[in-house]
């Protein structure tokens, strides 16, 4: 009796103890509900008209602030014979503003077919003088220091032969410009631009400055924690300082994809091959549904639902992964499938990625792979949105769209996306009669024709 009691009485104490616990838990629910609406309310605020400026808003402590400058002005609106000029006025100004303030601030650029990117990182501590240091040396700079010049000169030539001795970039250089006809000026390659770049002068980088530094082609982007007033008012008043002129906005050429191919690119050097192949696929203005959708298209082939995929069948037979890759841009697109096999294996690639493509024409795409790929790109999503990837995720929207979406955005479009969805996308892009092989290293003993009937699965 007495045990009994005692009994009870536990059982008494931990269902108390159990409904203190689900009450605690519900109030931190609420409270992190109650901080995560007050976050979402603090994204982002326009500062200054002209430039064009932006205030982000870190969800978390940091103690760095971020500037970021983007120019839309890529390499793929020069002319062959001013080829490197953007490149080369990207080195120009970042070490311009890195010998001004020696080791004050973290400052770097970077510069791709479509876009220019400088940036600093500085310390939370005193961002008033150094962010006026970095606007300064970007939008103001002098151009009259031959040496740096000469001496940028050569750091670029450094690293575009680093870039073309590498064999993967060497191979990616073949594949990204062979997807197009001709000469397409949209995916034109740096390594191009060594020899041009050496005829450059300050009077070319200074003219191109002027020419893509205009009120339509520039954005300012300040992320940090919890701006102080003080600091949004000092902001407001010295960005006016760095007004741009009317210009127009930078547009891009289109190219045209070029026909279903088998390309053989030998090396004797190489034991083994590497396999890519390339389909045309969205570019970088297709829709936010569409880009989602294709990337779990592209799960398909590289991901774990075994109707589909290319890596369970290939570790099969020996061989260790395929990869993908997607290159988008505003007028064009295609994704890359590549893998290393041995010379023997090369034919039982490619007759795996025909039965991968084939299922994919036939077989459904499951409700079950569907709420997976869901779970999965929304824990991703949440993971990006509570942390401070959401000033990147934020600044890459207001880039490439003029707009962002708030998580709560992404998390209902999945929702609207259907079986259906996927399986079309992944027929619509993933078709073999648009493929283009290259293979680099030891050739096949296949014939192409033998190839190309293995691919059809």
């Amino acid at each position: 009796m007495f045990a009994n009691r005692l009994s009870a009485g536990r059982q008494v104490t931990g269902h108390s103890t159990l409904n203190k616990m689900t009450l605690y838990n519900k109030f931190k629910r609420k409270m992190r509900d109650l901080y995560w609406w007050w976050k979402d309310r603090q994204i982002i605020e326009k500062i200054c008209d002209n430039p064009e400026a932006y205030l982000v808003y870190a969800p978390k402590d940091t103690d760095k602030v971020g500037v970021d400058v983007f120019i839309r002005s890529g390499i793929s609106i020069e002319t062959r014979e001013k080829f490197g000029v953007g490149h080369l006025l990207e080195h120009y100004l970042s070490e311009s503003a890195l010998r001004a303030h020696q080791t004050d601030f973290y400052m770097n650029g970077r510069i791709n077919h479509e876009m220019m990117n400088l940036y600093a990182r500085i310390d939370r501590d005193k961002p008033k003088e150094f962010i006026k240091k970095f606007l300064d040396k970007t939008f103001k700079v002098d151009f009259d220091d031959q040496e740096m010049l000469d001496y940028e000169k050569l750091a670029i030539q450094n690293e575009l032969n680093t870039d073309s001795h590498s064999l993967v970039r060497r191979i990616e250089r073949k594949v990204e410009t062979g997807r197009f006809y001709g000469e397409c000026f949209c995916i034109k390659s740096f390594e191009d631009s060594i020899e041009p770049t050496g005829q450059l002068t300050l009077e070319d980088i200074k003219h191109h400055h002027s020419k893509i530094f205009n009120r339509r082609n520039v954005k300012i982007f300040i992320s940090l924690y919890n701006p102080v007033p003080a600091l949004k008012e000092y902001l407001k008043n010295i960005l006016p300082a760095y007004t741009l002129p009317d210009g127009p906005t930078s547009t891009y050429p289109s190219c045209v994809y070029s026909e279903h191919k088998v390309e053989h690119l030998p090396d004797p050097s190489i034991t083994g091959t590497y396999i890519y192949l390339t389909v045309p696929a969205l570019c970088s203005t297709a829709s936010r549904k569409d880009k989602i959708v294709m990337r779990m298209a592209l799960d398909l082939v590289t991901g774990r639902e075994d109707a589909y995929s290319v890596n369970k069948f290939a570790r099969q037979e020996g061989i260790y992964s395929i990869s993908s890759y997607w290159v988008r841009m505003e007028n064009i697109g295609f994704v890359c499938l590549n893998s290393y096999v041995p010379k023997n294996r090369i034919g039982k690639l490619m007759k795996i990625i025909g039965q991968s493509l084939k299922a994919i024409r036939e077989k459904p795409v499951s409700a079950s792979y569907l709420k997976r790929e869901v779970r999965d790109l929304g824990n991703i999503y949440r993971k990006e949105w509570r942390g401070n990837d959401r000033t990147n995720w934020v600044i890459d929207e207001m880039v490439d769209e003029g707009k962002y979406q708030p998580l709560q955005h992404y998390l209902d479009l999945l929702k609207t996306i259907t079986p259906e969805d996927i399986s079309e996308m992944a027929k619509k892009i993933l078709d073999r009669s648009k493929l283009n092989v290259y293979i680099y290293g030891e050739q096949p003993e296949e014939s192409d024709q033998k190839l190309l009937e293995l691919l059809k699965g």
